[in-house]
Parts: structure tokens; sequence; C-alpha cells
């Protein structure tokens, strides 16, 4: 069903392969220090207070559909990732001022998303056209993803070596019969 989008928005998002860095780069910002997982659980909204409280203690890398909720309560993210191809995606990020925020991605998302951001850490999710370019020796770092964007963040930070890593709103459960924060 994706097939044909993701293929385009590779080929797109092609352009910012040469400017960008691979993951493995995050080895050297964060390695042992402290990281925080931002999702977008209903529970992220009881946290909210304590992220802002001890914001500078904690890198904070946070999932494109939390990314409102913590612009909206003016917390400033290091990182956001985002995967997946649908404008949908875009349209939760397009507003938003993200000259301070570093993207981490793969070639799939939405070819709107790069643009954004000055600083792109990408890897691979072993698509055809990740695959091309392993072939050619132009590869990025491949993570193990398990069809979710913060299960694919938290693979990006176990691989950058951060630790602790502390999870916020990642309920993975309809709490209070809510899917998402507000």
């Amino acid at each position: 069903r994706f097939g044909e989008e993701w293929l385009l928005n590779s080929f797109e998002n092609l352009k910012h392969y040469k400017n960008s860095y691979d993951i493995s780069a995050l080895k050297k910002i964060c390695s042992s220090k402290p990281a925080l997982i931002v999702s977008a659980g209903p529970s992220l909204d009881n946290n909210i207070e304590g992220i802002r409280k001890y914001r500078n203690r904690f890198y904070i890398f946070c999932v494109d559909t939390a990314l409102n909720s913590l612009i909206q309560n003016s917390i400033i993210p290091d990182f956001v990732c985002a995967v997946d191809s649908q404008t949908a995606n875009f349209e939760l990020i397009k507003n938003i001022n993200t000259e301070n925020i570093d993207l981490i991605t793969t070639l799939i998302v939405n070819r709107q998303i790069p643009p954004k951001f000055k600083n792109i850490f990408f890897f691979s999710a072993k698509s055809p056209v990740d695959e091309w370019l392993e072939n050619h020796g132009f590869s990025a770092s491949f993570v193990k993803s398990s069809g979710s964007v913060a299960t694919s963040l938290f693979s990006v930070i176990r691989s950058a070596g951060c630790n602790p890593i502390i999870f916020a709103g990642q309920d993975l459960a309809f709490t209070d019969n809510i899917s998402h924060s507000r």
C-alpha cells in the first residue's frame, strides 16, 4: 500500500543525504548521557511539568506526534524522530519552528519533513533504496524497527549509548480511554 509513496519519498530525500549525518554520529554527542524519550501517550500530560523542571539534565528525544505537546509547553526537544511517509505526519510539524531541533529519520519519511531541519541524522530501515545505497557504498547505519516511531527511536538511542534512557508518554494503551496527549 505504501510502496510507491516510500519510493517517491526516498528518491526526493536523497538530496538531503549529502549534508546529513549517520546516526552513529550521535555516539559522539550523547554517549553515556541521560536521554528522555517522549512519546505522545496520554500520560505525557502528567509528565510535562517534570520534563520542564528537569529539562537541562538530559537530552530530549521526541517522536513527531509528541512535538506539539512539548512546544505548547515551552519545551524544546533536542531531537525529533519522524519515520512515517504520510502527509499527516508533516501536518503535525509544518508550523513549528525547528531551527534548534535536529531530525532523526529514514529515507522513506514524508519528503516535506527533512527540509524543515538544519541537522538530519539518517538511519537505514532496509528499504529497497537503503539496500541499493548499501550495495553502492552509501549506506546509513541499520536500526531495527518494530513498527513504531518510538521503538525505532529507542533503538537509535540505545545504539548511541545513552544511559540511562527514560520514557515519558509511552503508554501503549488507551489510558482512561484516551489515545494521545492533548
